[in-house]
Formats: structure tokens, C-alpha cells, sequence
């Protein structure tokens, strides 16, 4: 409810709607009665994950419940998440739209996108599928898997362990470090460090917090402030506040990691250009865009100037830098950003890698809301056509290898004598089935850049 509370606010400041910055108001009835005015102009409110019904219908609460809070206006529309039907019934009644779980191939694509280690899913399908099941296929889940993986390097078989049916043999693992190592010990403080990230990933931000503030604790007093643990912890911390919606706390250890890293790594090391991207990210969730976009301009200056305009990260922050020119309004500017990432993709990805058509996709949308109708539908024709023409290729490379597969079975039979079939081995003798798993091209051997998904 509290990270609720903020966002409410966060949305009333960003929308500079008068009265946001007083302690005695209602802001979710002040941002009603701003969003249901005919001059508010289009607007779109998301609650994601709204789960839980008492946070609408308070029990023993009859007047500035939630539920009555929701602004009405032809100009815009609520859109709200949940896994809970009866939640879904009460707040959109029938006009609901059910989301399905993305099948095998979808995630193994999904995952591949994120991590930066091309490859890992793919290689380990069995233990791939068991993580997808475990995450029951959610893509949010996912995302926040891959960026685990991301950060902490590890595998898929140990990220299982991190999860819930396996916290006890973490904590067995910790304890048993702590005994045999001692408290004291840096493989105790990353044990640590490793249960508080799976509590995070399982929503436990409380005890994901007292497990990080000790480690903090303990690196500092004995790594030292500004060792790579340290900061590496911190980060995880500020992570945690910010999931908890305490955004002064996480801008407050952002803001010291990005003075600290510069005095010890300097302006352009890759953890003072992490912790500049992390405080514009609480910025922006503060609503406060203009920090932000100094803060993203920082971020691309930096790295274009050491390691070029179309290197990945400084698409990447051109990326945000778009999206904070489109929460201003300023669709001229984004546009412009839009273009260049359009451009700087096709030239370092190739032209029909996703990352590009995701920079497409987002061109169309400012095209639509500056009112040139032709110009984003012809983007979206040619994001459609690349898509269909993959499918096609897709399809014909399966059709090559179910050949190629059955032409290898005609010729095994051909081998064996019409006397040595599979009953009359002797008994030692046995026969292995192998299934084929997932496969992923890698960008180094496809000439567009282009992953695409096998069976």
C-alpha cells in the first residue's frame, strides 16, 4: 500500500497537479478529480499486480475507499493486472482480456534477449524448462530472473536453488559456512548476499533488507567503503528501498555510490555509469524528469565519447532518454532519439534485429500522438513484414532439419542388418533416444544479428 501511496504521489507531482505537495489531501481523490477534467488531455493509469481486494474494498471503510477513486474521462482509460479472477470481475466487471503464459519458445526467446551470457538457456534446456515452469511462465518473472543472472553470474541449476521449495538448502549452505568459516569470512557475507537476492525475487523485501544492511555493515568495516562488495551491496540495498518505495532512502545510497565511484574508478568506470543509471531511475520514479534527463544526457555523453555513439549501452540510455522526452510531452525531441537509435541498431545489429524494431515500434507511437497517421503506419508495415518473413525462414529451416533428420534415420536403418534389430542385442547392449532441445542461432553466425528460435 505504501509504494501504492507513492506512485499516486509521484503521478500527481509529475503532473504538477495543484495541491500534490500537501500532507493534509487525499492524493488518490486529488488525482481523480484532475485525470476526470475534460482539459487533462489523454492519459492512461496502470495498476500492476493489484492483487489484493482489501486494498480496494477496505473492510470497514465506506468513503475514500480506492474503487472510488478511479478517475472517469473519454480521454483515458484504467488498466489494471491481476492474477486474482474475482479481483479482475470487480474492478473491469466482463471487460477483461486474459493473458496466457508464454509457451517454451517464447521464453527461451524472451531470455535470451535479456542475458548477456548468449547461450545459457539454450544449452541447458531441461533445467531451462523446470525454471520456466517454476516461474509458471510469467514474463515479468522472467525478466527479473535474467536480471539476477545478469548481476550475480550464475546458472540456471543455481538460480533454482534460490527459490522458494529450495530456501532451506540455502539457508543450510549459509549456516554451514558460518560454521566452519566463521562470521567473519567474505563467502559468508556473499552467501548472505545470494539469499537476500532470492528473497527479493520471492517479494520478502523485509528480510531481503536486515540480510543486505548487515552486509553492507560488514564490508565496510572490513573491505573497506568503496570496495567493489561494498558498492555492489549497497547497490542491492538502494534496490530493495526502491522496491519498498522508500525513494529518498535508495536516492540517498544511489547518490553516495555515484560520488564514491567517481573519486575511486572515476567518471566513465562501468559501476559510476551502473549507480548514474540506477539515481536517474529513482528520479524518474519521483517524478522529478528533469534530474533524470540531465542524468541520462550524462550517461550518453560519457560513454559515446569513450566508447562510441552506437556502442550498447549508449543506445541504452538513449532509449530512457526518449522515454523521459515522451513523459514530458516533448515528441519532437523523442522523435529525434527515436531516429537515431532507429539508425545506430540497423548499423551495429542489423536491420531486423529486435532491438531496432523495438526502437520502430516506439517511433510509430510518437508519429500517432503528433497526428502523422501515415508515417507510423508505414513503420509498422515494415516491422510486420520483417516479423513475417522471419516466421517464413523459421519455418523452412525446421522443415530443412525434420528432413535431414528423417534422411539420418533412413540411412541408420539401411546400417542394420535385417539379424541385428534391436531383439536380437545381446544384453548389454541398449538403445539411447535422444530429444532434440531449443536451439538458438548465435548473432556471430547469423550475418543479420538476428536471434531466431529452432525447434
Amino acid at each position: 500500500m505504501a509504494n501504492l501511496q507513492q506512485g499516486y504521489r509521484n503521478a500527481a507531482q509529475q503532473l504538477n497537479v495543484p495541491g500534490w505537495d500537501q500532507t493534509d489531501v487525499h492524493i488518490p481523490q486529488l488525482l481523480q478529480s484532475y485525470l476526470s477534467k475534460d482539459d487533462a488531455g489523454r492519459w492512461i493509469l496502470v495498476f500492476d499486480n493489484a492483487d489484493d481486494i482489501e486494498m480496494w474494498y477496505p473492510p470497514e471503510q465506506q468513503s475514500g475507499r480506492l474503487i472510488d477513486c478511479l478517475p472517469r474521462s473519454k480521454q483515458g482509460f484504467v488498466l489494471s493486472t491481476t492474477r486474482d479472477r474475482k479481483v479482475a470481475l470487480r474492478l473491469a466487471e466482463h471487460n477483461i482480456s486474459t493473458l496466457e503464459p508464454l509457451d517454451d519458445e517464447s521464453a527461451f526467446t524472451l531470455m535470451e534477449s535479456y542475458l548477456e551470457k548468449k547461450g545459457l538457456f539454450t544449452n541447458d534446456p531441461e533445467n531451462a524448462k523446470a525454471l520456466f515452469t517454476q516461474l509458471t511462465h510469467l514474463p515479468l518473472a522472467l525478466a527479473q530472473a535474467a536480471a539476477y543472472i545478469n548481476e550475480s553470474g550464475i546458472g540456471i541449476a543455481d538460480y533454482m536453488a534460490l527459490l522458494g521449495e529450495q530456501e532451506e538448502d540455502v539457508i543450510e549452505v549459509l549456516n554451514g559456512r558460518k560454521r566452519v568459516l566463521g562470521t567473519e569470512n567474505i563467502y559468508t557475507y556473499q552467501g548472505m548476499g545470494s539469499l537476500a537476492g532470492a528473497y527479493r525475487i520471492l517479494g520478502r523485501l523485509e528480510e531481503a533488507e536486515e540480510l543486505l544492511v548487515q552486509v553492507v555493515e560488514w564490508c565496510e568495516r572490513v573491505l573497506g567503503k568503496w570496495n567493489g562488495n561494498t558498492s555492489w551491496s549497497m547497490s542491492r540495498l538502494a534496490e530493495v528501498y526502491r522496491d519498498q518505495g522508500r525513494m529518498k532512502e535508495a536516492e540517498e545510497v544511489f547518490v553516495q555510490l555515484v560520488e564514491g565511484n567517481k573519486r575511486t574508478y572515476g567518471n566513465e568506470h562501468r559501476w559510476t555509469l551502473v549507480a548514474m543509471a540506477n539515481l536517474a531511475g529513482v528520479y524518474r520514479d519521483q517524478g522529478r524528469v528533469k534530474e533524470a534527463e540531465e542524468m541520462w544526457v550524462q550517461l550518453a555523453e560519457v560513454d559515446k565519447s569513450t566508447h562510441g555513439k552506437e556502442r550498447q549501452w549508449t543506445l541504452g540510455a538513449m532509449n530512457h532518454l526518449a522515454g523521459i522526452y515522451w513523459d514530458q510531452g516533448r515528441m519532437k525531441e523523442a522523435e529525434e532519439v527515436l531516429m537515431q537509435l532507429v539508425e545506430g541498431n540497423k548499423r551495429t545489429y542489423g536491420k531486423e534485429h529486435q532491438w531496432r524494431l523495438w526502437a520502430m515500434a516506439g517511433l510509430a507511437l510518437v508519429y500517432r500522438d503528433q497526428g502523422l497517421v501515415q508515417e507510423a503506419e508505414d513503420l509498422e508495415a515494415e516491422i510486420e513484414a520483417v516479423k513475417r518473413r522471419l516466421e517464413v525462414e523459421d519455418e523452412k529451416s525446421e522443415d530443412e532439419e525434420m528432413e535431414d533428420e528423417e534422411s539420418d534415420d533412413e540411412e541408420m536403418e539401411d546400417e542394420v542388418p535385417e539379424d541385428e534389430g534391436p531383439e536380437n542385442l545381446g544384453p548389454e547392449a541398449h538403445i539411447e533416444t535422444t530429444k532434440r532441445g531449443p536451439d538458438v542461432e548465435d548473432a556471430s553466425d547469423n550475418p543479420r544479428g538476428t536471434k531466431r528460435l529452432r525447434r
